[in-house]
């Protein structure tokens, strides 16, 4: 799949005469040939992408949303086991007032939320394993 080709930026102000900006021309160069070379710099560089596709990000971009998003698979696991916890409290308090019904719903969320909790674990540590 080709990325699109980004939009041409807006043409910069006319570039000021070379012995404002630079001194004189290199050696053995006419101040035709320095004004010709500094116009094919500025033209190049109006045609730039402003933007790369995600199929072009720099290695170390991509690897720094790997990490934030490993990060964020264990943030979410932890927080499911804390709900985990919870949810099991709730199941003892119903099994103590003598509701089995209630104690058995409690009991399948708080297993259902640690299977969650765990399923981010494993997808975090494969992230892990691929990013070394």
């Amino acid at each position: 799949m080709a990325c699109a080709p980004a939009p041409p930026r807006p043409n910069p102000p006319p570039m000021p005469e070379i012995s404002a900006v630079r001194g004189r021309p290199r050696k053995g160069e006419t101040s035709e040939q320095a004004s010709a070379r500094r116009e094919a710099a500025r033209v190049s560089k109006s045609f730039a992408p402003l933007t790369l596709c995600p199929a072009h990000l720099a290695g170390r971009q991509h690897n720094a949303a790997n990490r934030r998003k490993i990060d964020l698979f264990r943030a979410m696991a932890d927080t499911l086991f804390a709900n985990a916890d919870q949810m099991e409290q709730w199941r003892k308090a119903c099994a103590a007032s003598n509701n089995p019904d209630g104690a058995a719903t409690w009991q399948r969320l708080a297993n259902h939320t640690r299977n969650e909790a765990h399923e981010y674990v494993r997808r975090a540590d494969r992230l892990q394993e691929h990013a070394r």
